[in-house]
């Protein structure tokens, strides 16, 4: 899980799906990461990142549909990222 939490654009991501869980969306739209920083999309987001988090079940990536889901594993990580949540305001500079 630190593994996965280690870098900043997973662990926005991980949040962006909790927050969107919370409202009770379940799939959403890998375009709407634009709105993370106003990052655009990288390269490294589909070749390294998405398929990390799909690696370990905490997403499923439609691929062809562009579109992300909360995968089986999430709840699992869930507790980590409340914590990161939680204590933003204490973290790192660069945390999200």
């Amino acid at each position: 899980m630190l593994d996965i939490l280690s870098h900043p654009d997973r662990r926005r991501i991980l949040l962006l799906i909790k927050k969107q869980k919370s409202y009770g969306k379940d799939e959403f739209a890998i375009k709407e990461f634009d709105a993370i920083d106003n990052k655009q999309l990288t390269p490294e987001l589909y070749h390294n990142h998405l398929p990390k988090l799909a690696n370990v079940g905490y997403i499923e990536w439609n691929k062809d549909a562009n579109m992300i889901r909360i995968g089986p594993n999430f709840e699992e990580i869930t507790p980590l990222l409340r914590f990161i949540h939680d204590y933003q305001k204490e973290s790192p500079e660069k945390w999200p």
